[in-house]
């Protein structure tokens, strides 16, 4: 019966794992970039670089203040979709989300040497990449997930395309339609 029960279960929980760490890692990458294009401006430099100067202790401190602090928003959120209003408090969660997962990811980006000299943390750490990809490795099992992989890749072939043609040659007229009318007036 135990047997059963785990093969009608563990699909199932596959998916929503799956679906979970894919939205984690795409908001993660996405994040980072963005977060790395920030880090360009002196004063995020700075907090940078004292960020990486931290003792691994503060730096745990630290790596755990913004899901701390939005918990509660995510809670609200919930809390809103629960009574009735599911399109703020779904906003709300959302914005929660990508908020924390961006502070998150650069937070950890900057600690990560301090944070893996934690044992425990470490532990934990190496302990999430191996269910990662044991998540990866079931789903790259089931032929659902290989059509999705296929049909994503193409999706993210066509943004590419698009953002480095269509979209950069708009951005460069307004640029240069910008850059004479500036000089026009003056």
């Amino acid at each position: 019966m135990v047997k059963i029960l785990k093969r009608l279960i563990t699909p199932p929980l596959i998916l929503v794992a799956a679906l979970w760490l894919f939205i984690e890692d795409w908001l993660w990458d996405g994040l980072t970039s963005l977060i790395a294009r920030l880090s360009r401006l002196p004063p995020v430099r700075a907090l940078e670089a004292w960020i990486g100067q931290l003792q691994p202790y503060p730096a745990m401190a630290l790596f755990l203040i913004p899901a701390s602090l939005m918990l509660p928003f995510k809670i609200a959120g919930l809390w809103l979709i629960a009574a009735g209003h599911a399109m703020i408090g779904t906003g709300v969660f959302v914005i929660a989300k990508i908020v924390g997962t961006a502070l998150l990811a650069w937070i950890f980006r900057n600690c990560r040497p301090a944070l893996l000299t934690v044992a425990w943390f470490a532990r934990v750490h190496a302990a999430f990449q191996r269910f990662r990809a044991w998540v990866h490795a079931r789903l790259a099992e089931l032929g659902v997930w290989k059509a999705v992989a296929a049909l994503a890749h193409g999706a993210r072939q066509w943004l590419h395309r698009l953002r480095g043609g269509m979209l950069r040659r708009r951005w460069l007229a307004i640029r240069k339609l910008r850059k004479r009318r500036a000089n026009d007036t003056v």
